[in-house]
């Protein structure tokens, strides 16, 4: 049970680390074997794709929890038990 409460607690630091790790290997990668040649410069496509993620992370983040809520409240009014 160690184990359990251990990755429950560090969840978000795991987390992370393994998207960074991740993203240091695809750098890595597209630096060695890139599969086309770029049309754009690979700063601004970087810095497009990290934005998509963090945009999408904090909608995730926001709104996942306010559909639950908002799908609890209509559960109930409607007389749903689960």
């Amino acid at each position: 049970m160690e184990m359990n409460y251990f990755l429950l607690n560090h969840e978000t630091a795991i987390r992370f680390g393994f998207f960074i790790g991740i993203l240091a290997l695809m750098a890595i990668w597209e630096r060695i074997a890139p599969h086309r040649s770029l049309n754009t410069p690979k700063k601004i496509r970087w810095f497009a794709n990290l934005g998509l993620v963090s945009m999408d992370t904090l909608a995730i983040r926001l709104l996942l929890p306010i559909q639950v809520v908002g799908i609890a409240l209509f559960a109930e009014n409607h007389g749903w038990v689960f």
